[in-house]
């Protein structure tokens, strides 16, 4: 555990998110912070990190989408979520592709510099 996030705040976020089952029931990351009492911040990294903390130490499967934080209520659903973190994956690594090929292709000539 982080020194922030202590066991009354995984309490407190687990208490909540348990009322926050399925995609339809998410729950936006303002509203969820202030409901735990963690001050909300442009990206509420300390929430984020709570979640994580968890998920990894009490095997709460949260996860998260446009619609917010949520518990999934189906396979069907955390299948969707592992689907979407995949697809993210290949987004990234085709990112990190496309940006080295065009440093090479840019200053290949010039030995590699800028």
């Amino acid at each position: 555990m982080t020194p922030d996030i202590d066991g009354d705040l995984l309490d407190r976020l687990q208490l909540e998110l348990a009322e926050h089952r399925g995609r339809e029931n998410a729950i936006t990351s303002g509203p969820l912070a202030r409901r735990v009492g963690i001050s909300e911040s442009r990206t509420n990294a300390k929430l984020r990190e709570a979640v994580k903390v968890l998920t990894r130490e009490r095997n709460v499967p949260v996860v998260s989408s446009n619609a917010g934080f949520y518990i999934p209520a189906t396979r069907a659903e955390k299948d969707e979520y592992l689907q979407n973190l995949d697809q993210r994956i290949a987004g990234i690594q085709q990112r990190k592709e496309l940006v080295d090929d065009a440093w090479h292709a840019r200053y290949a000539s010039d030995g590699g510099d800028a």
